[in-house]
Formats: structure tokens, C-alpha cells, sequence
């Protein structure tokens, strides 16, 4: 699977880039859907977070209940080279995908997915 890297995802216009952060969220659910069990879940986002960090986004755990939810996004350390993309996987519930600059509340919890 080739995912979007982050050079061309910080290329597009707004309209462009939501169409491709939907993209991508219907690109990882389909890749997680198979994984229907906790043990198989979570280390299969792990596996994802790899993939798409060798793509060059920034991405770091920033919360995990351990159970339901995990939320991954930029490096706030080094906010002058920080990603601007931010994913929470959400066992058994799609995954959602944010961009920084675009919603306040980025680098908390999400919350319920819809």
C-alpha cells in the first residue's frame, strides 16, 4: 500500500487536502478491518505509524487509553519542523484523521469517533 508522503499532503489547497485526509482514513479502516480482536489491532496501527513515518510524517504517541483509542500527531518539542498531521485509531470505530492549523483542539483526545 502507498500512502500519501508528507511533502505532497502540505502541497495541496485545503479542499484537496480533506479529500485526501478522507482518503487516507478510508485507506487505514480498510487496512484495520481485518483486525477484529485487540491483539491483532493495535500492533497493526503500529505497523501503519511505521509505514507512514517512512513517508516523512511526524508522528509521535500523544495519548493511548490502552484499550479504545489511540491518538498519534507531531512532535510538539520541535514545533518549527513538527508534522502538521494527527490520526486517532480507534479499535472496533473508524480512524480519524486532523490536520494542525485547521482544529483547535488537535493534540487532545478526540473523543468518540462518529
Amino acid at each position: 500500500m502507498s500512502w500519501i508522503t508528507r511533502k505532497e499532503v502540505e502541497s495541496l489547497s485545503a479542499a484537496e487536502r480533506a479529500a485526501a485526509l478522507a482518503a487516507l482514513r478510508a485507506m487505514i479502516d480498510q487496512r484495520l478491518g481485518p483486525h477484529t480482536t485487540p491483539d491483532t489491532y493495535w500492533p497493526a496501527t503500529q505497523h501503519i505509524i511505521g509505514e507512514l513515518k517512512a513517508a516523512g510524517h511526524d508522528l509521535w504517541s500523544h495519548d493511548h487509553d490502552g484499550e479504545s483509542r489511540h491518538l498519534w500527531g507531531w512532535d510538539y518539542m520541535r514545533l518549527s519542523t513538527a508534522g502538521l498531521l494527527q490520526i486517532q485509531f480507534n479499535f472496533a470505530k473508524p480512524c480519524q484523521t486532523f490536520w494542525r492549523g485547521e482544529d483547535g483542539r488537535l493534540g487532545v483526545d478526540r473523543g468518540e469517533a462518529d
